[in-house]
C-alpha cells in the first residue's frame, strides 16, 4: 500500500489571519484532494483539520495523484493575502487497518516526512522510491535530496522530491534534523518512535503551559528517556536558542553534575570560579530547552544544578527524566508508570512451559499507561533570545562527553558562532 499525507503549509496562521476565507478555501481545497485521490482509485481514510491521509493500492496512481493536486492547487485562484500552500508525503509499506483508520510504522513514517516539507513540495521515501522509479509517468522526475533524519529521531530516511510541469521549485532545505537553523545535540536512535500519542502529547502540553521544570519519573527501563527526547524533537521549530542533551547516567560523583552539564552546553570553565556560577552566567537570557536524563543517581546536585538555572535563566525550560522527581519548587511531576513483570497468560501461546513464558516476558515490548495530567496539545515554540553572552564555545566535541549509548550529531549554533566569543 502507498500512502499520500497532505496539509496545508502555516493553516493554523491562514485560520487566524483571515477565518471566513480560509473555511472557504480549505473546503475548495478538501474537494480537490477527494476529486484527485477517488478519480485515481484511492481512498481518504482520515483528515484532521486541512490535513488529509489517502490510501492507495498502486503506486503510480498516488503519485498521479499528489501531482494532480499541486498543479490544480497552484492553478486555483485562493483569496487575496491566503496563499494556500501544500505539503506532500508518499510512503509505501504494509499498513494495519483499525475502524477504518491506518495505523502502525508506515502511517507514522508518513507523518514524519509530511513534518519536513515545505509548501508545493512533493517528498517521497526510499520505499515508494523503489516502486516508482521504473514507472515514472511522463515528465515527472524524482530528485534525490539524500538521507535526513526524520523528527522520531530513528534511522535516517533516504528522501526524494518529486520534479516536473506545474510543480513548484527552489524550495530551502528540508525541515528535518539536519537543517543547520536547527540548534541541538539529539542522538539519533536504534529505533523509530512509535505509540505513546496520548503521553506525548500530554508532555508537549505541560511543556507549552508555562511549566519551566517538567520530571518525567517512572521505574528505570520503561522509555523514559525515549519520551524526553521525542518531546524535545518535536519542540524544534528553529526559534529560540536550541535543545540540548545532558547526560548523567556515566556520571559517578554530585561534584561532575554542574561540570557535565557545562560542558554539553559548551561552557568553559573559568579559573578560580565555581562552574554552576560559570554555566548559569553564560546561559544568562538564552532560550533553551535542557533535558537532564538519568538523574536518579546523583539527584541532590542535579536538584541544584536545576534550582540555581530557573532562578538565573529565566527563558531556560528544563525536562528531566528520573526514578524519582527532583523535590525543587515549581517542579511537575509526569508519571510513566511500568508494567507488572509478567504478561497476561493469553498473550502468549498456549502450552509454553512456564520458564519460557518467564523468559518471553523479558523480551515484551514495554507500554507505558496514562499518565496523570490531561492537557490539549500545544506544540512549543521557542522565541529567539536577541540577547548575547560570552563563554560558550559549542559543542564539545571531545570523546569523554559523547553519549556512551548512540551517536549524536553535533552542531554550532549560529548564535554563538556569531557571537565573538
Amino acid at each position: 500500500m502507498t500512502l499520500l499525507f497532505t496539509d496545508i503549509e502555516a493553516g493554523v496562521r491562514l485560520w487566524e489571519a483571515d477565518g471566513d476565507a480560509m473555511a472557504a478555501a480549505s473546503a475548495r481545497y478538501g474537494r480537490v484532494v477527494r476529486e484527485q485521490v477517488e478519480a485515481r482509485g484511492g481512498r481518504v481514510f482520515k483528515t484532521v483539520g486541512d490535513a488529509h491521509r489517502a490510501a492507495f493500492a498502486d503506486p503510480v496512481a498516488t503519485l498521479e495523484a499528489a501531482v494532480a493536486i499541486q498543479q490544480a492547487v497552484r492553478a486555483e485562484q485562493w483569496p487575496s493575502g491566503l496563499p494556500v500552500r501544500v505539503c506532500m508525503a508518499l510512503h509505501s509499506g504494509v499498513c494495519a487497518e483499525r475502524d477504518g483508520d491506518y495505523v502502525g510504522r508506515v502511517v507514522n513514517r508518513a507523518a514524519r516526512l509530511l513534518d519536513v516539507g515545505h509548501g508545493g513540495q512533493v517528498l517521497v521515501t526510499a520505499a515508494a522510491y523503489a516502486l516508482l522509479a521504473d514507472r515514472l509517468p511522463g515528465g515527472i522526475e524524482l530528485r534525490d535530496l539524500g538521507e535526513q533524519r526524520l523528527r522520531d529521531l530513528g534511522r535516517a530516511e533516504r528522501v526524494f522530491q518529486v520534479t516536473g510541469p506545474g510543480l513548484a521549485e527552489g524550495f530551502g532545505v528540508l525541515r528535518s534534523l539536519d537543517d543547520p537553523a536547527l540548534n541541538h545535540n539529539l542522538p539519533s536512535q536504534a529505533t523509530n518512535f512509535v505509540g505513546r500519542t496520548a503521553e506525548l502529547a500530554e508532555l508537549r502540553a505541560l511543556l507549552s503551559g508555562g511549566s519551566r521544570l517538567v520530571t518525567i519519573a517512572g521505574p528505570g527501563g520503561i522509555g523514559k528517556s525515549r519520551l524526553a527526547l521525542q518531546a524535545a524533537a518535536d519542540a524544534l521549530d528553529g526559534s529560540g536558542d536550541g535543545v540540548w542533551l545532558i547526560e548523567f547516567a556515566p556520571v559517578a560523583e554530585p561534584e561532575l553534575v554542574a561540570r557535565t552539564a557545562a560542558a554539553a552546553l559548551g561552557v568553559r570553565e573559568e579559573p578560580g570560579e565555581p562552574v554552576l556560577d560559570t554555566l548559569v552566567d553564560a546561559v544568562g537570557g538564552r532560550e533553551l530547552l535542557m533535558i537532564l536524563d538519568n538523574a536518579e543517581h546523583v539527584l541532590g546536585a542535579v536538584a541544584e544544578l536545576a534550582d540555581a538555572v530557573l532562578r538565573s535563566c529565566p527563558r531556560v525550560c528544563l525536562l528531566v527524566t528520573s526514578r524519582e522527581p527532583l523535590g525543587c519548587g515549581g517542579e511537575r511531576i509526569f508519571r510513566v508508570p511500568g508494567l507488572p513483570s509478567r504478561p497476561p497468560t493469553s498473550s502468549l501461546p498456549t502450552g509454553w512451559p512456564p520458564s519460557t513464558r518467564c523468559s518471553c516476558s523479558l523480551s515484551t515490548p514495554r507500554r507505558t499507561g496514562e499518565a496523570s495530567s490531561s492537557m490539549t496539545p500545544t506544540r512549543p515554540r521557542w522565541r529567539r533570545s536577541a540577547s548575547a553572552s560570552t563563554g560558550f564555545r559549542w559543542p564539545l566535541s571531545s570523546p569523554q562527553h559523547a553519549s556512551a549509548r548512540s551517536r549524536r550529531r553535533r552542531s554550532t549554533p549560529g548564535w554563538i558562532s556569531g557571537s565573538g566569543c
